[in-house]
This record gives C-alpha cells, sequence and structure tokens, in this order.
C-alpha cells in the first residue's frame, strides 16, 4: 500500500498528526510520503527526509496554492499513491480538484481531513455559507471524511452533510517524553500553564483578565507561545512568565512543571493541547466549548467553564485545592491511556484505509 499525506501548511497540531500517521504506517511496512511546504518541513521530526517531499511556500496566498496543486500532481504522476490523504481545508479544496481533473485515468482513495471545519470557525455568515457550500460538493467525489471529535461531525451533518462518508477519530498524542531537569514551577504556589497561540479564537485574553483577579495571590502563570495574526501583544503581568516559543523537545518540561492546564478557547478543532497534558498526567481547566467537553472530564480530570467568562475561571481556580489537582492528574493519565495514545488514532486511521471496518465512529469520541 502507498499512502501520500499532502497538507499546504502544518504549523501545530497538524503536524503532530502527520508525523504519528506516517511513522506509524512507515514502521508497519506501507509506503508514506508527505507533501508539504518546505519551510515547515522541520515539523515532521522522525520522518526520514526520503519520505518527506516539499515544494515553496510564501504562506496562504494564490501563487503559492498554485504550487502546492503543481506539487501534487507531480507527486501523483511519480508515485501513484493507492491512498490520497489530504490534511485542513485548502489542501482539501486544491487536492480534490487536482484529482477530479485526473479520474478518468487514475482513481486512488481519498481521505480528507478538514482538522476543524472552515464553517464553524470565526467569521461572516455569507463566508461560513461558501465554506459549506464547496465542502458539500466536495464531498461527492471524497471516499472518506475524518472528523477529529464528535463537536465537528455533528456541525458537519448540522450542515446537511451525508453521514454514510463521515468517521470519527479523535485527535491523539505521543508518549510523553522524559522532563530536564530544569525547574519552571514556583514552589507554595498554583503553576498553571498555557500553550498555543495568543489569539482571539484561542482566548488568551480570558486568561489575563483572570491574572489580573488573581494578582497578589498564589497564582502563576507560564505562557508558552506568541502572537500570531498580527494582534496586539499581551499585557505584561508581574505572575505571567511569557516563555514565547518552545520546540517541542522543551515542552515536557513545562508539562511536568504545572499544576494545571488552562484552555480558555473560543474555538477548537479538537483540544490537542489538553490530550497532550493529559499524558503528562497533567489537569486542565478548559472552556465549555465546542469539542473540549470530549478531552476533559468535568469534575474527574479537570473542569469546564463558560466560554468567555474570566470570574468562572478565577472562581474555579481559587476554590479547588492542590489536594484536587493530584487526584484530577492520576485520572488524566489513565483517561489519556485509554482514549488517546497514538496508537489508537493510528490503528484507526489504518482500518479506513483498508475498509476493515468502517463505521460511523472508529477509535474514540465523546466522553
Amino acid at each position: 500500500m502507498k499512502v501520500l499525506h499532502a497538507a499546504e501548511t502544518i504549523k501545530g497540531g497538524v503536524a503532530t498528526i502527520i508525523r504519528q500517521l506516517t511513522i506509524s504506517q512507515i514502521n508497519s511496512g506501507i509506503e508514506s510520503i508527505c507533501l508539504v511546504p518546505k519551510t515547515q518541513a522541520v515539523e515532521l521530526a522522525g520522518v526520514t527526509p526520503n519520505n518527506v517531499k516539499t515544494y515553496n511556500s510564501t504562506g496562504r496566498n494564490i501563487p503559492s496554492l498554485i504550487k502546492f496543486m503543481t506539487a501534487l500532481s507531480v507527486s501523483l504522476h511519480r508515485h501513484r499513491p493507492d491512498i490520497v490523504h489530504l490534511h485542513s481545508t485548502f489542501a482539501g479544496l486544491c487536492g480534490r480538484i487536482v484529482l477530479f481533473f485526473m479520474f478518468p485515468f487514475y482513481r486512488p482513495k481519498i481521505i480528507y481531513c478538514p482538522h476543524g471545519w472552515a464553517f464553524i470557525m470565526d467569521g461572516g455568515k455569507t463566508k461560513k455559507k461558501v465554506f459549506s457550500l464547496i465542502e458539500r460538493l466536495l464531498i461527492r467525489i471524497t471516499d472518506v471524511v475524518i472528523c477529529v471529535s464528535a463537536f465537528e461531525k455533528k456541525s458537519a451533518l448540522s450542515h446537511g452533510f451525508s453521514i454514510e462518508k463521515i468517521v470519527v477519530v479523535n485527535n491523539c498524542v505521543e508518549p510523553p517524553q522524559p522532563a530536564k531537569a530544569v525547574n519552571h514551577s514556583e514552589p507554595d504556589i498554583i503553576n498553571l500553564l498555557y500553550v498555543g497561540r495568543f489569539d482571539h479564537a484561542k482566548g488568551f485574553d480570558i486568561l489575563v483578565k483572570a491574572m489580573e483577579q488573581l494578582e497578589g495571590q498564589p497564582f502563576s502563570l507560564t505562557a508558552v507561545g506568541d502572537t500570531v495574526q498580527g494582534g496586539p501583544a499581551p499585557k505584561r503581568l508581574n505572575n505571567i512568565n511569557y516563555a514565547g516559543w518552545r520546540p517541542p523537545s522543551d515542552l515536557a518540561n513545562y508539562f511536568s512543571s504545572a499544576d494545571v492546564l488552562i484552555m480558555p478557547s473560543r474555538w477548537e478543532s479538537f483540544g490537542l493541547v489538553a490530550a497532550e497534558a493529559h499524558s503528562y498526567g497533567l489537569p486542565v481547566i478548559a472552556s465549555k466549548c465546542c469539542s473540549l467537553p470530549e478531552v476533559v472530564e468535568e469534575g474527574v480530570t479537570g473542569y469546564l467553564f463558560e466560554p468567555g467568562s474570566a470570574d468562572e475561571l478565577v472562581t474555579l481556580l481559587k476554590k479547588t485545592p492542590s489536594s484536587t489537582w493530584v487526584e484530577f492528574g492520576r485520572n488524566a493519565h489513565k483517561r489519556y491511556e485509554e482514549k488517546f495514545k497514538s496508537e489508537i488514532m493510528c490503528a484507526a486511521v489504518l482500518r479506513i484505509y483498508t475498509n476493515s471496518p468502517s463505521p460511523n465512529t472508529i477509535g474514540t469520541s465523546g466522553t
């Protein structure tokens, strides 16, 4: 079996998923190749260079999308994969257009994972309707659509998608890595952790408001990440340590040193950081939005609060003793072992490739 994974951007969670799938498939004797932007190939650490094909991209613009389509056409002609696995909206759009025009003489199995539907993200009604229409048209030439959460599947069905082609495979994460000797936490306080972009969708501004209310109290936040979409720099507070972007190899120490991860998102396709935190036995406080309730089990591995409510977040932090976070941490690691281990996802995707079996939900979904 030959598999081609194709994406026009892989920054963040998409790279994590493609890397796990590719390495697992290669180890299983499958010829698995990735097509990604040259500047992002470093995100696929652990995948042998011979299995990574690249093209030049300067971002999400027309010239770069044309280069993606050209590189995909070349890869399809050269490698003739049995499975074409397209990742994210624009790769799904451009990739299926390329494949449509190849159908008269070449028809691989087309797998598409949106990694978060464009029509459920922030945006105007017209924009959402256009994306929904395009996706409904393209699903006709798609063999299987992989949704990463039950929430994502429900959103698709509410927009008129046919249930027959949709399956749910939760995103999963690799085993936790050993922490380094350096300890970023502070004693005698609750050490909070945030990992991700400082943009509106991730709700980092809500967390900053909460930390303003917690100034002078035994709470400290380490924020790993940065502003990506050109917004204003976040407010500097004495109880926030801004660590900047850190390579994946550094994150083990941050996860291991924290008492609780905070995810104040306004929108999430899945919540991969929460699953990763659980792998380290780290409980999570997350907003009650999108698919996050599928990852964080309320009152067992963490807490959920109303999206946008800094006050409720502060209340949860102030009323929860350290002993509860320790208990939740043990539960979190158990939940990771049962639902979010990498091999669970990789096996589920392989069953989709081989049609053995093909239920509407594969792997784990829900709580």
